[in-house]
């Protein structure tokens, strides 16, 4: 039996954060920095705090465990997984994320330099403040480049660069931003990395004492350039036995020196002519419906494991779900240009026998700006597959019966 007072926060929950930490009968302290009515009595305790305030939010977790046996912090807020650390170590907890491994994560340039320094994975890049110190970096590499910001998320302000004016563009766009998206400076490093060519994929992962698990692999379908946006993830994909170790290889080694030792982690990698490469590394499960997918096809729910492990769960007694099919993917709808909407909304509401889920997030007709990262998205179906039909085959036809058009 829990306590009476045994508590878990959950600091700017994204998805089913509070309904898991209920599922497991423990209080639950929400910290946000605004709370809706609803939200507010879905928990027991609703707090309104400014988030980027991290030492205020620290002061408020310190005096809640004064009052509550408070059994872990989390999110699955990917710009949120630093602070949920920080609050873990400042009341004691020990059995998730520490917070020189979140950072490690969260900020892309630190995961680079870690793993180039490590030998891990010497992917080439440089770090600028400026677009004029961009000209001179330049000539030491070969186009095209990769221009990102050190602590964005979800592709924005991703470019893929084929000229020097380009990445003096793409630089601009970032340091004018000045704030990320939840109001956080930007960091002034911003990074200018080697294109790595070849498909990518998402190890989905977890780490428990420093042991390595892949759950699941997710085959990716990116945008063309200029943009880096996600428009497809199918699981599972089947690597090659070696494939699968150097996967393994590259991703528990990273964990490893990035300072991970209990987390559900969404890596993303490509496959390139020089061998396979970490794009990035998350301390949490991934995004866009990927835990959907792999729990349709593992059983394993990545949000309720995450928790789990968060509260020192073993894999061995971790829960799991049936499984509901042998493949499952997600399409993402996008607009390739600004213009107007033509789509055959129907099957939103009449269903697809293999459809698992779908979302519209505009109206046929509806002026829309052309998808520029995954914040941006028209909506998405996920569909299952069968004995005889792959899931991912199943989920192109169903964008064929949409007819998506923008005009």
């Amino acid at each position: 039996m829990l306590q009476q007072k045994s508590a878990v926060i959950l600091v700017a929950p994204r998805d089913n954060e509070i309904e898991l930490a209920k599922a497991k009968g423990f209080k639950t302290i929400l910290f946000r920095k605004s709370i809706d009515f609803e939200k507010a009595f879905s928990v027991d305790i609703p707090i309104e705090v400014d988030l980027n305030n991290e030492l205020l939010v620290v002061e408020k977790s310190i005096e809640l465990a004064k009052q509550y046996d408070i059994q872990a912090v989390f999110t699955m807020n990917e710009y949120r997984i630093p602070l949920c650390a920080r609050i873990s170590e400042a009341i004691g907890l020990q059995k998730g994320l520490s917070l020189q491994a979140a950072l490690n994560c969260r900020n892309k340039k630190l995961t680079r330099k870690i793993l180039y320094d490590s030998k891990v994975d010497q992917v080439k890049f440089c770090l600028v403040k400026s677009s004029d110190e961009s000209l001179e970096v330049l000539k030491h590499f070969a186009f095209p480049v990769i221009v990102k910001p050190s602590n964005e998320s979800g592709s924005r302000f991703v470019k893929k660069c084929n000229s020097e004016s380009e990445v003096v563009q793409a630089i601009n766009e970032i340091k004018n931003k000045g704030t990320n998206s939840i109001g956080q400076p930007i960091d002034p490093e911003i990074l200018i990395e080697e294109y790595l060519e070849g498909p990518e994929f998402s190890v989905e992962s977890v780490t428990i004492n420093g042991e390595t698990t892949i759950i699941a692999v997710t085959e990716k379908k990116v945008t063309p350039p200029p943009y880096s946006i996600e428009i497809g993830h199918t699981v599972p994909y089947t690597l090659s036995t070696e494939d699968y170790q150097r996967v393994y290889q590259l991703i528990s080694k990273s964990l490893e020196v990035l300072g991970v030792q209990n987390a559900v982690t969404h890596i993303e990698v490509k496959k390139t002519s020089s061998g396979w490469h970490i794009v990035e590394v998350n301390a949490r499960p991934g995004g866009d419906h990927i835990p959907k997918l792999v729990r349709i096809v593992t059983g394993y729910d990545l949000a309720e494991l995450a928790l789990h492990i968060a509260l020192g769960g073993t894999l061995k007694d971790a829960p799991k779900h049936p499984v509901q099919a042998p493949s499952a993917a997600i399409r993402f709808l996008v607009a390739d240009q600004p213009g107007t909407v033509l789509i055959n909304d129907t099957i939103f509401a009449k269903g697809h026998c293999n459809l698992v889920d779908a979302k519209l997030n505009v109206q046929p007709g509806e002026i829309v700006p052309q998808t520029t990262s995954n914040y941006n998205r028209l909506g998405y179906i996920i569909a299952q597959g069968s004995s005889d039909t792959h899931a991912s085959e199943i989920s192109e036809e169903i964008l064929k019966f949409l007819e998506l058009r923008i005009i």
